[in-house]
């Protein structure tokens, strides 16, 4: 059962979109063979404005504590990962939410 929900939301230029993208799902399967994650679910947002793309994962962890030793063991080395053409144009965004409370709403 999904106690908690790791959202990573990512924002970029159309031009680097068919790469990034091709990145991304390289980048989702490694994350879920992370002893942290569950399950990982994507969605295409459409556009961010003119000529931007908008892309949002989100990933199921079993607690808190998952989320927590993810960021303290995992995180950094997982994020340093991204090519670095990619580096100064992908904006992002992190949440996390007790997927337990939202069922409860």
């Amino acid at each position: 059962m999904t106690s908690y929900i790791y959202e990573v939301t990512m924002e970029g230029p159309e031009s680097i979109q068919a790469g990034f993208q091709r990145w991304l799902n390289e980048h989702i399967s490694e994350m879920l063979g992370l002893k942290y994650f569950t399950s990982a679910n994507l969605i295409h947002l459409g556009s961010a404005g003119p000529n931007r793309f908008q892309i949002r994962v989100f990933y199921s962890l079993q607690s808190l504590n998952d989320l927590n030793l993810y960021i303290k063991e995992a995180a950094a080395d997982m994020r340093d990962k991204l090519p670095s053409e990619y580096r100064e144009q992908i904006k992002y965004r992190r949440y996390h939410y007790d997927a337990c409370a939202l069922k409860n709403m």
